[in-house]
């Protein structure tokens, strides 16, 4: 061997190692004296059975350093194949270190090489292989400066080796074991610290990682504790290659489950999705269930939008086109208190997302928000969205709920506990507006509560108690009251239909004519069928049908009360003036205005000509007599008389002075 080559001398080793070891190796100087070299020669010659043991104060063995042999030259030995026994409490084998050959200094107590290096603990749960390496006897470190490959076991479970028996490395080793290559690696026997750096690559059955640098931490007993990675991190899970980065990582494991918490600028993204949080925590457990990835602190993420649902999912269009999906606005941002990814225990997609605390969910393009206490989504693009209450506002739509869930490929929604769905009056029908006006006013409103609203296949649903009003700005013009209400809504309303206990109220309002004119309609059902220009068509009410309207003219205090009552009533309306244009009431029908009513079976109104026709034993009841008899009745909405056809009975109370006689057209 030739003792002067440089070949033998190991890398340089970092600053900061070479300032760590020196403090421990002085402290051990401080403490207790080193034993005396044992060899057959001593001094400069040939060494052979080099044997150099190190005791601790209780003269228990620490540590063994062999060899087949070498050369003696000063306070230097040349030695080949080296090996060191580390030991643990009990006499137990910690490391078993081998190499080619090496140099050690009798006065330093430090053994350094250039050739490859071996290193086993004696529970076979970490070996090392490198290029170069020094121990120092002192304490027992290892360092290996060049071409780190390390495998080191997770098992929790306490090594039962001896100092002579085999290791014990559990069957499933491949399974609960990760490799690492880096540049060079540092083995702190006492402190029970791995350290590697430098291009640092774990490879783990379920995840690959990248750092600059990483940590692992042992236990006494060999059994892996903890495991901490920084700089420059990057985990690809191999599930579903998503891939999370950061600047510190924390390995720690227990009886059920491995954990990785992530932080400092931490990202997560699989392609399709993508999040930031202050922290990631990475919770596997043992049974392969699949891993939760959690993100904790000023967390937000950013989903694709479901394909099939347009640009807004309160719209209730089922015209609605997909744009491009792959555009920058075609995405949802979401941000929280923290956020829960059910990552797949094999190959596959993602199984779910959970947002908790402070949700708010928006669309890139401005046109849809969200807010609530809790959010999960599914992979498919279903939302569920809970809060105090959870809410939706989109495009001056706005849906409120104890629980919200969208399904926007599917063009699907459901909404329960105390339900509020507000929707513009113009973007539902013409009707609704004044007459001759294209649509109703921008701040005309139709506000909608109930325990339950559903939309699905173009059909708006609301149950039970629904209470609706009609709002100008916030002031309400009228309410509708009912058990259920449903709504066929499409790119606008295309019918309507409440039913149980209807009530429809319309508020005092004060026209241009200055009359002020206020409605009250109760009945069983109530229909509404409108035009395909989204004018309203045809009204029904079925179900003892009682309608009244109050209205006060200009000048005048006295107030005019009409009433209808009837089994059923259907009336047909001008769709270019909103006036009714026929109507036809059956069954029990009485009509009254102020002092004067009529009753009849069946009732028919012409809008054209303001004639009512009364027939089915029509009475006409007024404040001087009454009419009886007669087989029809017509009355003169606008002139107020009456005209009866065939034979008829009149009675008369008291025909003194003027009488209505006058308005009495003669009957034919």
């Amino acid at each position: 061997m030739n003792k002067t080559s440089s070949s033998l001398a190991p890398a340089p080793l970092p600053l900061s190692w070479g300032i760590h070891l020196l403090t421990a190796a002085l402290a051990v100087l401080l403490v207790r004296p080193f034993p005396v070299v044992a060899a057959q020669s001593s001094g400069t010659g040939v060494a052979k059975g080099f044997t150099l043991p190190l005791y601790n104060k209780t003269n228990k063995l620490e540590s063994l350093l062999t060899g087949a042999g070498g050369d003696v030259q000063g306070g230097q030995v040349f030695l080949t194949e080296p090996r060191v026994r580390t030991y643990a409490e009990g006499g137990r084998t910690n490391l078993d270190i081998a190499s080619a050959n090496c140099v050690f200094n009798t006065r330093t107590k430090i053994a350094t090489g250039s050739n490859q290096i071996h290193v086993r603990s004696g529970d076979g749960r970490l070996t090392v292989d490198g290029q170069a390496f020094c121990w120092w006897q002192t304490n027992n470190n290892l360092a290996v400066s060049n071409q780190v490959r390390a495998h080191i076991h997770k098992s929790l479970q306490n090594a039962r080796v001896s100092a002579s028996a085999p290791a014990l490395v559990p069957a499933n080793a491949d399974q609960s074991a990760f490799d690492v290559k880096a540049d060079r690696l540092l083995i702190l026997q006492q402190e029970n610290l791995i350290i590697c750096e430098g291009n640092v690559h774990v490879d783990d059955p379920q995840l690959a990682l990248t750092c600059q640098r990483l940590t692992v931490k042992r236990t006494p007993a060999n059994a892996l504790e903890s495991v901490v990675a920084e700089g420059q991190i990057i985990i690809i899970n191999r599930a579903d290659q998503s891939r999370t980065t950061g600047e510190r990582a924390v390995y720690s494991l227990d009886e059920r489950r491995e954990f990785v918490e992530l932080s400092g600028r931490s990202k997560w993204t699989d392609g399709l999705r993508e999040g930031t949080a202050d922290l990631f925590v990475l919770d596997r457990p043992n049974d392969r269930s699949g891993s939760t990835l959690r993100a904790f602190g000023a967390a937000s993420m950013k989903l694709p939008r479901p394909k099939g649902n347009g640009n807004d999912l309160l719209s209730f269009s089922r015209g609605a086109t997909t744009q491009d999906q792959t555009g920058t606005n075609q995405s949802i941002d979401v941000s929280a208190g923290m956020f829960t990814l059910q990552l797949p225990p094999t190959n596959g997609a993602l199984r779910g997302i959970v947002a908790e605390t402070n949700v708010v969910i928006s669309t890139l393009d401005g046109v849809a928000r969200a807010t609530g206490t809790r959010a999960a989504y599914s992979p498919n693009g279903v939302m569920d969205l809970t809060g105090l209450p959870a809410a939706w506002e989109s495009q001056g739509r706005t849906i409120k709920a104890g629980r919200l869930v969208f399904d926007p490929t599917n063009r699907v929604f459901h909404a329960e506990t105390n339900a509020v769905l507000r929707l513009p009056a113009a973007g539902l029908a013409k009707s609704l507006g004044p007459a001759g006006e294209k649509s109703a006013p921008t701040n005309h409103f139709v506000e909608i509560t109930a325990e339950h609203i559903d939309y699905a296949d173009g059909w708006l649903t609301f149950s039970p108690k629904v209470h609706g009003v009609y709002l100008e700005g916030e002031t309400s013009l009228g309410e509708l009251n009912c058990a259920t209400l449903k709504v066929r809504y499409t790119n606008q309303i295309e019918s309507l239909t409440a039913a149980g206990s209807v009530q429809f109220l319309q508020y005092p309002r004060t026209n241009s004519d200055g009359k002020t004119t206020s409605r009250n309609l109760t009945c069983e059902t109530l229909d509404l069928r409108f035009t395909p220009e989204g004018r309203l068509g045809i009204i029904t009410a079925d179900g003892r049908v009682l309608g009244e309207q109050r209205q006060k003219r200009p000048n005048n205090p006295r107030e005019s009360l009409s009433r209808a009552e009837c089994d059923r009533i259907t009336a047909e309306i001008d769709g270019s003036s909103n006036q009714v244009q026929r109507a036809t009431a059956q069954g029990g029908v009485r009509l009254s205005r102020d002092d004067r009513a009529v009753t009849a079976e069946q009732a028919l109104y012409t809008g054209t000509s303001g004639l009512l026709t009364l027939t089915g034993h029509p009475v006409v009841t007024l404040p001087d007599g009454e009419i009886t008899g007669t087989d029809v009745i017509t009355w003169d909405r606008v002139t107020g008389k009456f005209r009866g056809g065939g034979l008829f009975k009149a009675q008369w109370r008291g025909l003194q002075g003027r009488t209505n006689l006058m308005k009495l057209l003669p009957l034919k």
